[in-house]
């Protein structure tokens, strides 16, 4: 699935400037709801053939990748931009330190519940809906500040 997700982010680059990332953001997060909802309602009591169950799953990665590129620009965009500048640095080393042991421990945590994905697709839906209210709840913060200083060449 490379070419689409390489695809994903050239449609990220390609909507950034006619729209906001906030927007961006709440559609990748969408995207990912409704890949969650179908893991959850198809793949986690599997019915059917072999057929059946690859283009299930095919369907389920291919929502899933398709609101990656979604989710990961505008949140960085996001983050950079409304954090102060004298601790940019320190707070991006945070986050990608966050992300770091998620990546870690999400597989290994994942491992374990490969026998109950209810359990497994249920926390991941919880947490994008989490994640979800939060941005529905600050979205009218979610602004890059206006810079109101004019800065002249010498």
């Amino acid at each position: 699935m490379p070419p689409q997700l390489l695809i994903g982010f050239l449609a990220v680059r390609t909507l950034s400037p006619c729209s906001s990332d906030r927007a961006l953001l709440i559609f990748g997060l969408v995207v990912c709801i409704i890949s969650c909802i179908w893991c959850l309602v198809f793949l986690a009591k599997p019915r059917g053939g072999y057929g059946l169950l690859m283009g299930e799953f095919v369907v389920g990665v291919f929502l899933q990748i398709l609101g990656l590129p979604f989710v990961a620009v505008p949140q960085v965009s996001l983050f950079s931009k409304l954090t102060a500048e004298n601790t940019q640095g320190f707070n991006h080393g945070i986050r990608r330190a966050m992300g770091g042991i998620a990546t870690i421990m999400g597989p290994l945590w994942a491992a374990g519940l490969i026998e109950n994905l209810y359990i497994m697709l249920g926390v991941m839906m919880g947490l994008l809906l989490l994640v979800t209210v939060m941005v529905g709840a600050s979205y009218k913060y979610l602004l890059e500040p206006i810079n109101t200083e004019v800065h002249v060449p010498r």
